[in-house]
């Protein structure tokens, strides 16, 4: 079996992040798409099915620039590891699916990204 790795490039719209007061503090919200049926991502596919079934355990779930590894593997955002590496004050909200792909928002905090220099590189 052949397996060959994509590297996909994500394009943000400008026009669409929004800046607005969350608990009294500054934040950014970023429309997203992620999980395309059938996708295979971090080593594993996800089918249209599994996706339906699980979507929305992504709701309020740490939002960290790229994908945590520990000793070469994956981890859950969740881990404390991951947290300290790769927080930048975001979290997923809203999600849904539309279409073939699951529709989320990415919820910044500005002041904890900004205590980050990739928090910041997100900001920017």
């Amino acid at each position: 079996m052949t397996v060959e790795q994509i590297f996909i490039n994500a394009k943000v719209d400008s026009k669409k992040i929004e800046r607005f007061e969350y608990n009294g503090r500054p934040h950014i919200k970023v429309p997203s798409y992620t999980l395309p049926f059938g996708v295979i991502m971090n080593s594993g596919l996800y089918e249209k099915s599994t996706i339906e079934a699980n979507y929305q355990k992504l709701e309020g779930t740490f939002a960290p620039l790229g994908h945590p590894m520990k000793d070469g593997k994956y981890i859950s955002a969740r881990e404390p590891e991951a947290v300290n590496k790769f927080h930048v004050g975001a979290w997923n909200r809203n999600v849904r699916l539309e279409g073939n792909r699951v529709y989320l928002e990415k919820w910044i905090d500005i002041e904890v990204a900004q205590r980050t220099k990739d928090g910041r590189r997100v900001l920017d």
